[in-house]
C-alpha cells in the first residue's frame, strides 16, 4: 500500500507557555479531500502551518508521501497553498499569475503554456486569461489562486479559510467547484475552516478540533450523525443537549425522566451524561402518540423559508427545539399558540448519551 499524503506522528506545537497544538497523530490519504474543522483559537491553522513549513513543531514527526519534511523549508515540500486573500500579483494578467512558480522553476516556455492552458480550463477561466486581477469578481479571483495552486502538480493543496470573503450564495458555489476540480485533478486537498457546511459540504473525512485538540475525526455523516462528544455535537450543525444520568443502564432527564438513547463509550453507573438529539430527530405532535413521548409547552415558532423551528419547554430545566420541513406542517402544529401542549417523542438510535 502507498504511504498516506500526510502523517502526523506525535506533533506538538507550543508557544511560550501557551500550547497551541495537544499531541496529536494524524494520517490524510492519497487523493482525499480532508477539512479542519474548528473554532476560531483552537489550533487548526497552527497545525495547518506545520504542515505548510511555516512552523516548526516543538515535538514530533511530519511526512509527506511517507518522507519526512520536519524541518524542512516550505519551498522545497511538494504542496501549495490557497490563502483567504488570494495573494496575486495586481500587475499580471491572469495567465502570467498562474505561470509564475513554473517559470521561477525554468519549466520550458512550451509546457509552461500547456500547463497554464490546462489549469485555466480546468478552473474555467481559460476566455480570462489576459485580464488582470482588478478586473476580476472575487469568485473569479479565488479560481485564477486554484489554478496557481494546482499548475505545479502538488502532492498536497492547503486551503487556508479560502471561501470567507465570498458572499453565502458565491461561497455555496464555490464549494461545488472545489470538490469538483479536486476530483478532476486527484491530489489531496486539505481544507481548514470554522465553517461546518463547507466541511460537510465538501469532505471525504473531517477532523474537529478544540483547544489544541483533534476530538474527532470521520466522515461528514459520522461526524453530524454520530458525534462521540458533547463539543461535536453542539459545533457541528443544530443540537440539543440536556443534562442527565446514567441509571442502571437507562438514561434519565431530571423532571422527564427515562428517555430513549443510545449510550457512547463507556459511561459508568451513575455517571452524568449529555442527551444530544438533533431538532429534525424530534417528532412534534399535538396530540400524544403511542410509546415514549414528553409534553412540552410551544415556546416560540419560527419560520426559516425550508422549515419550521419549535421551541418548547418540557420542564423548568429543560428546552428542547424540534424542527419541521415547511412542506410538511400539519394545520394542526401551524395553529398552535405559544403556551400551548405539544408532544416530543424521538427513537433511540436518534438520540446519544455523552459523557460529560
Amino acid at each position: 500500500m502507498s504511504a498516506p499524503a500526510i502523517r502526523l506522528s506525535g506533533v506538538t506545537k507550543s508557544f511560550g507557555d501557551t500550547t497551541a497544538v495537544q499531541p496529536t497523530d494524524l494520517e490524510i490519504g492519497q487523493n482525499e479531500f480532508f477539512s479542519i474543522l474548528g473554532p476560531s483559537g483552537c489550533g487548526k491553522t497552527t497545525l495547518m502551518r506545520m504542515i505548510a513549513g511555516f512552523e516548526t513543531p516543538t515535538s514530533g514527526t511530519i511526512e509527506l508521501a511517507g518522507v519526512s519534511v520536519t524541518g524542512v523549508p516550505t519551498r522545497k515540500r511538494d504542496l501549495n497553498m490557497v490563502f483567504q486573500s488570494y495573494a496575486l500579483f495586481p500587475h499580471l494578467s491572469v495567465a502570467d499569475n498562474v505561470a509564475f512558480e513554473l517559470q521561477v522553476k525554468r519549466v520550458g516556455k512550451a509546457e509552461v503554456t500547456d500547463r497554464v492552458t490546462k489549469a485555466l480550463k480546468l478552473v474555467r477561466l481559460e476566455a480570462l486569461a489576459n485580464r488582470k486581477p482588478a478586473q476580476l469578481s472575487g469568485g473569479q479571483r479565488q479560481r485564477v489562486a486554484l489554478a496557481r495552486a494546482i499548475v505545479g502538480r502538488p502532492t498536497v493543496i492547503l486551503l487556508d479559510e479560502p471561501l470567507g470573503a465570498l458572499d453565502q450564495q458565491l461561497r455555496k458555489e464555490m464549494q461545488v467547484e472545489l470538490k469538483r476540480l479536486q476530483r478532476e485533478v486527484h491530489t489531496t486537498f486539505v481544507y481548514v475552516t470554522h465553517d461546518q457546511e463547507e466541511a460537510l459540504t465538501m469532505s471525504d473525512r473531517i477532523a474537529v478540533m478544540s483547544a489544541g485538540r483533534i476530538l474527532q475525526i470521520g466522515s461528514p455523516t459520522e461526524i453530524y450523525e454520530r458525534p462521540t462528544s458533547r463539543f461535536v455535537a453542539s459545533f457541528i450543525g443544530s443540537c440539543n443537549v440536556v443534562e442527565g444520568a446514567r441509571v442502571g443502564g437507562d438514561v434519565v432527564v431530571p423532571a422527564v425522566g427515562t428517555v430513549p438513547a443510545t449510550t457512547v463509550g463507556d459511561v459508568a453507573d451513575g455517571a452524568a451524561v449529555g442527551l444530544a438529539v438533533r431538532p429534525e430527530r424530534i417528532s412534534i405532535t399535538t396530540t400524544k402518540p403511542e410509546g415514549f413521548a414528553v409534553e412540552g409547552a410551544l415556546t416560540e415558532s419560527i419560520y426559516t423559508g425550508d422549515e419550521w423551528r419549535f421551541g418548547v419547554s418540557t420542564s423548568p430545566a429543560a428546552h428542547l427545539v424540534a424542527s419541521v420541513p415547511s412542506a410538511q406542517l400539519t394545520p394542526e402544529l401551524a395553529t398552535v399558540q405559544p403556551g400551548g401542549t405539544v408532544w416530543l417523542s424521538w427513537r433511540a438510535e436518534d438520540a446519544r448519551a455523552l459523557a460529560v
